[in-house]
C-alpha cells in the first residue's frame, strides 16, 4: 500500500491488495472533483474512472493525477485530533511550490 512519512502515515490498498481485501473494503483514493489545485479526496468505489488514476514516480516520491501531472498528492502542514489519533487533510497542490516533506511518499509491499 501507499505510505506517507514523516508523522503521517496512510494506508491506501493497492489494486492487488484491493482485490483481497474486498471483504473488508472496496474503496479506493478517489478525487473529488477534476484535478486542481487544493482538491479534496475522498475513499470511493473502485470503478474505471480518471479521477481514481494515478502515478507514482519512485525517485521523486510524488504520487500524481495522470490527468495533471503539475499536481502531486500533498498533505496539509497542520494536523488535528482524531479520537486517539492525529489527522490531516489529504489533497492536491502544486508540486513545484510544496515542500518535499509534504508531498514525498514510499510504497511498500509485502506485510
Amino acid at each position: 500500500g501507499l505510505w506517507g512519512v514523516y508523522d503521517y502515515v496512510w494506508a491506501i490498498p493497492t489494486q492487488a491488495e484491493h482485490a483481497l481485501r474486498r471483504d473488508v473494503s472496496q474503496d479506493v483514493l478517489e478525487l473529488l472533483e477534476t484535478a486542481a489545485n487544493g482538491v479534496k479526496l475522498g475513499l470511493l468505489d473502485c470503478k474505471d474512472s480518471a479521477l481514481q488514476a494515478f502515478s507514482f514516480d519512485a525517485a521523486s516520491g510524488e504520487l500524481k493525477p495522470r490527468t495533471d501531472t503539475e499536481l502531486c498528492l500533498i498533505v496539509a502542514a497542520s494536523s488535528r485530533s482524531a479520537g486517539p489519533f492525529m489527522s490531516r487533510d489529504l489533497q492536491l497542490g502544486e508540486c513545484a511550490q510544496t515542500d518535499t516533506k509534504f508531498k514525498r511518499w514510499v510504497i511498500k509491499t509485502g506485510g
